[in-house]
């Protein structure tokens, strides 16, 4: 489809229409380019209820440098409101379409710090979902930059259909651990501390309380607490954000009040929630993680790659849960095969312990060879009888760890674990790899290409249970 775009010359407006969207984007009177509405194909823009502002935006990069502070009305613990935030003027944009993916680059620049800032709107086709990351180069000849925050996205103005969306609009949020999983809370925004306090209407210029709400993860396991995602709904089911972060380590998203409305901020780890900075030398990038925001269903399906198991939905028996619970040998697999096989399953699923000649298995991980003790006959002659009965052998691992017991500890170098000053970290028994080493790559390598060529593995259930921090 093809893109339209119309910029004023006194005040630069982005008009971006997508197959999905109608998307608005202003300057606000220092310059910094901020969100102005975003709308679905056919849905009408309204002027906004509040009596107090005309606008409600929030410049589109929220990102802050060492030493530098907020400006005004929201405290340095809020993701909005930075200086530098304030300073970012918009410089210019860019428009790509392919058949996939409609994607508008929006360029910022700060003369101060020399800073450049690129933000990647994309759009999937027909899907309302608007995905979002940014890019952060240090361009000074000589000065290094210390980036402590730099989100993903900042929207403001979601309820600015109402004047009191104060009451109009509920949170949800959802919590979720080990063994009780996606459990969805819904509170009213006064229950979380945003309000109607009147501040707006007092004559000292204020354009927001102080008050945010937000959610975060710290360390490796990204869901271990609340699944990195919200959203915000009217109470009439007439209007409904949802948003999700698109990343599997730290990461924080925020709501809290601007120019009489509400606004969101996601992104990554942050200096004040998750000690993160990035240094920058001149002439060096970071780019942050993406952040979803939509109003329905049917994203994921659309970015995930084209796979047949996608449309065909094939039945995978996993041996773990209520049956072998980490226990297999080569008898007790052999007895479930017919049955499994009679339900009609694709995939048959070996779990846990495998590779484990004892019962300690937990910390022996990392070398994930099959056991002899378990498997006298072989366990390639196992998993060829699997495909005898018209099943796919599939086998758990979990590559991001190495057991203190293991003997891949001392075959790889130090540095290829995670360590807290020059020291390794060592969580629940086990190792952290850094999948940035080359030989941590290389070994896994070598052992997924042994699984699958040597002993015929057609299928991987890949797990994660420690968190390090």
């Amino acid at each position: 489809m093809e893109l339209k775009v119309s910029m004023s010359d006194t005040s630069p407006t982005i008009r971006w229409e997508t197959t999905a969207f109608t998307i608005d984007l202003v300057q606000n009177d220092a310059g910094a380019i901020c969100v102005r509405s975003i709308l679905p194909a056919r849905v009408s823009a309204q002027r906004p209820a509040s009596p107090l502002f005309d606008l409600s935006e929030l410049p589109l990069v929220s990102v802050k440098l060492a030493g530098e502070g907020n400006t005004f009305d929201k405290t340095a613990k809020s993701l909005v409101g930075s200086c530098l935030s304030a300073r970012l003027k918009y410089e210019s944009h860019e428009i790509q379409n392919d058949d996939q993916v409609e994607t508008l680059e929006i360029r910022s620049r700060d003369e101060i710090t020399k800073t450049l800032v690129t933000t990647r709107l994309s759009v999937y086709g027909a899907i309302p979902v608007l995905r979002s990351l940014a890019t952060i180069t240090d361009e000074s000849e000589n000065t290094d930059n210390n980036v402590t925050q730099l989100s993903s996205i900042t929207v403001g103005g979601l309820t600015t259909k109402s004047q009191q969306w104060y009451h109009d609009y509920r949170l949800l949020t959802t919590t979720n651990s080990w063994f009780r999983e996606a459990q969805w809370r819904e509170q009213t925004l006064p229950e979380i501390g945003i309000n109607n306090d009147g501040i707006c209407e007092l004559p000292y210029g204020h354009l927001c309380s102080q008050a945010t709400f937000g959610l975060q993860s710290h360390g490796s396991f990204s869901t271990s607490s609340h699944l990195p995602m919200g959203a915000l709904r009217s109470n009439d089911n007439e209007d409904t954000w949802l948003w999700q972060v698109e990343h599997n380590g730290s990461w924080r998203w925020e709501i809290g009040d601007n120019k009489d409305s509400i606004y969101l901020v996601a992104g990554g780890p942050t200096g004040m929630d998750h000690d993160w900075k990035q240094v920058l030398h001149p002439g060096q990038s970071f780019t942050t993680i993406p952040v979803a925001l939509t109003r329905v269903t049917g994203y994921q399906r659309q970015i995930i790659r084209p796979h047949e198991d996608n449309e065909n939905l094939p039945i995978m028996f996993n041996d773990y849960m209520n049956c072998l619970m980490g226990d297999p040998d080569e008898d007790k697999v052999a007895a479930l095969l017919d049955p499994v096989a009679k339900t009609g399953a694709k995939y048959f699923v070996i779990d846990a312990r495998w590779y484990a000649d004892d019962s300690t298995w937990w910390d022996d991980v990392g070398l994930w060879e099959p056991s002899q003790k378990r498997f006298p006959s072989g366990s390639k002659v196992l998993l060829d009888k699997i495909r005898s009965k018209g099943l796919i052998p599939g086998l758990w691992l979990e590559l991001e760890v190495v057991g203190v017991r293991s003997v891949v500890g001392s075959r790889l170098p130090k540095d290829a674990f995670f360590q807290e000053c020059g020291q390794g970290i060592i969580e629940k028994g086990r190792f952290q790899l850094d999948y940035r080493h080359p030989e941590v790559r290389t070994w896994m390598d070598t052992v997924i290409h042994n699984l699958v060529i040597n002993y015929g593995v057609g299928y991987f259930k890949f797990d994660y249970n420690i968190e390090v921090t």
